[in-house]
């Protein structure tokens, strides 16, 4: 790590306590990932459900609709209408649920079950109950997290790094990170910000916030509105946060690959490069950035 400045280093080992403590593993072993001929990615989002037939690692057909938050007992009934409907099916087909959940082993495959009462900051579209996702999708397919399936592409498009990275910002916000053969899923986003963590006097206007609501690009907006503060101004100290963020998990290894994906980072370059300024400037290993916002869909194809 580079020269870093005292009120820098201390942030970033306070997020870095926070984040390691909590957090899960994907149970998918990075040695067992590889391209398959066809395959089939269900995407339930933030605010979109997407589909996509994969060739390898050509997407030869997608479509996309926004969440219908009218008829929420039939959620997950009209997502596999649509997959069948819309000729999505394969055998091989996975799913990237991109809400918290916990996976486990079912079988050869991975499911996840969600719990009523999870603390987030999107809306969700189905009723505040506890239920796996086969259940309620009638279907066996590996269900993971969208932050996960980023990682899976990085991985496999970027091999012989220390860890990788993958660094979630658009509608919501979360990074996976890797340890030994294990992709982990930090819901860094869903994290309350440390009362310890006094970074810039601005910040003392997000008391109870978690990462999420002082990194999302919606939530900026509405922050500035509301306290008539300079959105860039607030766009720097949240690059800051998040690139901090990112540190924290890199700062003692030699190597590190980070992919972005995510409509802010994705889009807004000068939000970008706000956060990619201040990780060269602090991490001294070999370093590889991109950014590519079908990573997660061709990363799900690849279990």
């Amino acid at each position: 790590m580079k020269q870093m400045e005292n009120k820098d280093k201390e942030t970033l080992q306070i997020i870095k306590k926070n984040i390691y403590s909590k957090g899960f593993d994907s149970l998918i072993n990075k040695n067992n990932i590889s391209k398959s001929k066809r395959s089939s990615v269900i995407g339930i989002g933030g605010s979109h459900i997407y589909f996509s037939l994969l060739e390898g690692l050509t997407i030869v057909k997608s479509y996309k609709e926004s969440i219908d938050f009218k008829d929420k007992e039939n959620f997950f009934e009209n997502i596999i209408y649509l997959y069948k409907n819309k000729d999505f099916q394969s055998s091989n087909t996975s799913v990237i649920f991109s809400y918290p959940f916990l996976p486990y082993k079912k079988g050869d495959l991975i499911d996840g079950k969600y719990m009523k009462n999870t603390k987030i900051t999107k809306v969700l579209p189905f009723s505040d109950e506890t239920f796996t996702l086969s259940e309620k999708l009638n279907h066996n397919f590996n269900i993971l997290n969208d932050a996960v399936a980023v990682n899976l592409y990085n991985l496999y498009k970027n091999k012989d790094y220390d860890i990788h990275i993958a660094a979630i910002a658009g509608t919501g916000v979360n990074i996976s990170y890797t340890k030994n053969n294990e992709i982990l899923n930090s819901e860094f986003g869903n994290i309350k910000i440390p009362e310890s963590m006094n970074m810039e006097d601005i910040l003392k206007i997000y008391k109870e916030a978690t990462f999420e609501k002082v990194i999302t690009e919606h939530s900026l907006k509405k922050t500035a509105r509301l306290h008539k503060i300079d959105l860039e101004y607030l766009k720097k100290i949240s690059a800051k946060i998040f690139a901090l963020a990112i540190l924290s998990f890199i700062e003692d290894k030699k190597s590190a690959s980070i992919l972005f994906q995510g409509s802010f980072i994705c889009k807004d370059k000068k939000y970008r490069d706000h956060v990619v300024r201040i990780i060269h400037k602090y991490y001294k290993g070999k370093l590889h950035i991109n950014y590519n916002n079908l990573s997660d869909i061709k990363g799900a194809s690849l279990i």
